[in-house]
């Protein structure tokens, strides 16, 4: 029978601004986890990335400078035989460097009929990351948001217009309304259509 794991997940370098809880089913494989961060953290995701657990490194695709031991797409959740505390580390943008450290905190049996109800985000802080720009950086902004009262910072988001990108603006019902959409679209884009880019 499939079980439930919960993840918190915290972005690194951001003092716990920007954080999630996700549950996902055993059956599902590690690369689904990464989508799922990819989704919930608010990411372009056009960046490859790779999970690490208990010294092995997965990763997105292998070539012959990979030194990963199995695709993220190959190996499913419940074969990693996780425990309560057990701690994954999630790299998204070799160039960047943006990680994301991933911690269980709680498994259960998954209630019957509720398969397609996961992920689901259950809890969260924090907008999410911006692509490209280090931690640091990024925190930087946090902290310019918290002692004026309000952001400032620009970006140009995806239909190519200019909003003020605020971290405070996280919406819990909103990204889990979404995340099995965006998921399955992350999924799409990474397995069958990476060689086009």
């Amino acid at each position: 029978m499939a079980q439930i794991y919960t993840f918190h997940i915290v972005y690194d370098g951001c003092k716990n601004k920007i954080w999630r809880d996700i549950q996902i089913s055993s059956t599902n494989t590690l690369a689904t986890l990464g989508y799922c961060v990819l989704s919930s953290f608010d990411t372009l995701a056009y960046h490859l990335f790779y999970i690490e657990h208990n010294g092995i490194r997965y990763n997105t695709y292998l070539d012959e400078f990979s030194d990963s031991e199995a695709f993220l797409s190959e190996v499913k959740l419940n074969q990693l035989s996780l425990k309560i505390g057990d701690k994954l580390e999630m790299l998204y943008d070799f160039g960047c460097e943006q990680i994301f450290s991933i911690t269980v905190t709680n498994i259960e049996e998954m209630p019957k009929g509720f398969a397609t109800a996961y992920p689901k985000v259950i809890a969260g802080e924090g907008r999410g990351i911006i692509d490209d720009m280090p931690s640091d950086e990024l925190m930087e902004i946090i902290n310019k948001t918290e002692k004026n009262g309000k952001s400032d910072f620009v970006i140009t988001n995806e239909f190519s217009r200019q909003i003020v990108w605020d971290y405070r603006n996280y919406l819990l019902k909103y990204d889990d309304g979404l995340i099995r959409i965006k998921v399955k679209e992350i999924k799409d884009a990474y397995e069958n259509h990476l060689d086009e880019y």
